[in-house]
C-alpha cells in the first residue's frame, strides 16, 4: 500500500501556487547571477515538498549531464505544463531565461488567484445546499412521518399538497438506501463519461453555450491575449502561440475551431481576422487585435486586453456571487415554505374538528 501511495503522489501534477513560488525563485537566482544548475541544486535541497524535491534534483543531476533545462523538464512532462516547457525553451535560446521564469511567476499566481476567488465565490451557495439538504431530509424522515401519523388517527381530510409531500417523505423513507445507491452511481457514471473524449466535448460545449457562457467567454478572452503576449513577448511564432493557447484553454469543443484558425494563419490571414470569424470570442478582442498588427506594437497591445478581460473577469464573478446568494436563498425559503404550508394546512382543519 505504501508504495502505491508514494507512486501517486510523485505522479501528480505540481500545483499553481508552487509553480509561481518556483519560477519566481529561480527567477529571482538568476537574476542575482547564479546559474540555473546552482540555483535548482538550492531549491531542491531546501524544498519541503517530498515529491518537488525528488523532480528538481532529478533536473539538477539532468543538467550537469549537459541537457538544457527544458530539456530536462520535457522528462517530467506529466508535472510541468507544456506552456512552462516552451516558454522556457524560447528564454533559452533568446537568452532571457531570467524574464520568462519571472513572467511564468506571474501567470501562475494569476492562475491561483483565480482558483482560490472561484473557491471563494462558490463557500457560500455549497453551505446553503448542505443545509438545505439537511433539513429537508431532517423533515421527510421525522417531521413529516409524525404529522402524517397524527392526521391518520384523527381522520383528518388531507389537502393535495399535504398528501403529495406525506407521499414523497414516505418513498424517501422506505426507499432511502436505493436513492443513496442511484445518485451515487449516477454521480459515478458522469464523472466517467466526462473522462471520454465524447464527454469532454459534452462538458466544453456545455461551459460555451449554458448560463455560465457570459463568464466563460470572458475567461476565454483573458487566457487567450495573456499566453498570446506572453509567447510573443517571449519570441514564440503565431503558429506555437495558437497551438499553446489551444492547449491551456483545453476545451474539446474548441479544439476544431482553434484547428481552423492554426490553417488559417499558416495560409496567411491575419490573427485579427482568423479570430474575428471564428465567432468565439469577443469582437472588442479581435478589434484591439487588428490595431495591434497595424500598429507593429501586437504584444503590449495584447497586454492591453488582458488587463481589460482581467477586470472583465472580476466584475462577472463578483456579479455572479450577487446572484447566487439571493437565488440560492429564494429556493430554500420556497422549499421550506412548501413543507410549512403542507404541515400547517391540515392543522388548520384538525383545529377546526375540536
Amino acid at each position: 500500500m505504501a508504495v502505491i501511495k508514494i507512486n501517486f503522489q510523485f505522479e501528480s501534477k505540481i500545483s499553481k501556487k508552487n509553480l509561481s513560488v518556483l519560477c519566481r525563485q529561480i527567477s529571482f537566482m538568476l537574476q542575482s547571477g547564479i546559474s540555473i544548475s546552482k540555483a535548482l541544486e538550492i531549491l531542491a535541497g531546501q524544498s519541503q515538498n517530498k515529491n518537488l524535491k525528488i523532480i528538481l534534483s532529478d533536473i539538477h543531476k539532468n543538467i550537469l549531464e549537459g541537457k538544457s533545462f527544458s530539456r530536462c523538464l520535457l522528462q517530467h512532462g506529466k508535472k510541468f505544463p507544456a506552456l512552462m516547457i516552451n516558454m522556457i525553451k524560447a528564454g533559452e535560446n533568446a537568452g532571457r531565461l531570467d524574464e520568462i521564469m519571472n513572467q511564468l511567476a506571474d501567470y501562475y499566481q494569476q492562475e491561483n488567484d483565480f482558483i482560490t476567488d472561484f473557491k471563494r465565490a462558490m463557500i457560500y451557495p455549497c453551505i446553503v445546499c448542505v443545509m438545505m439538504l439537511t433539513v429537508l431530509v431532517m423533515a421527510l424522515t421525522f417531521v413529516i412521518p409524525s404529522y402524517a401519523q397524527m392526521f391518520s388517527q384523527n381522520g383528518a381530510k388531507l389537502p393535495l399538497l399535504t398528501q403529495i409531500v406525506i407521499g414523497i417523505s414516505n418513498f424517501v423513507g422506505k426507499y432511502y438506501l436505493l436513492l443513496i445507491l442511484f445518485f451515487i452511481t449516477i454521480f459515478i457514471l458522469l464523472v466517467l463519461f466526462l473522462k471520454t473524449n465524447k464527454g469532454q466535448i459534452f462538458y466544453g460545449k456545455f461551459l460555451f453555450s449554458s448560463f455560465v457562457k457570459k463568464i466563460y467567454r470572458i475567461r476565454l478572452n483573458f487566457i487567450f491575449a495573456q499566453i498570446f503576449g506572453m509567447l510573443l513577448r517571449s519570441g514564440v511564432d503565431i503558429i506555437s502561440v495558437f497551438e499553446n493557447v489551444k492547449d491551456v484553454v483545453g476545451n474539446k469543443f474548441l479544439d476544431k475551431d482553434f484547428d481552423l484558425m492554426i490553417n488559417q494563419i499558416r495560409n496567411g490571414e491575419s490573427v485579427s481576422e482568423v479570430i474575428n470569424k471564428s465567432g468565439k470570442f469577443n469582437t472588442i478582442l479581435s478589434e484591439m487585435i487588428n490595431v495591434g498588427e497595424n500598429s507593429g506594437n501586437l504584444p503590449d497591445t495584447m497586454l492591453y486586453c488582458q488587463k481589460y478581460f482581467e477586470n472583465e473577469f472580476k466584475d462577472s464573478l463578483k456579479k455572479l456571487e450577487k446572484i447566487i446568494e439571493p437565488t440560492f436563498t429564494i429556493i430554500t425559503g420556497i422549499i421550506l415554505g412548501i413543507i410549512m404550508l403542507a404541515i400547517m394546512e391540515p392543522t388548520f382543519t384538525l383545529n377546526d374538528i375540536f
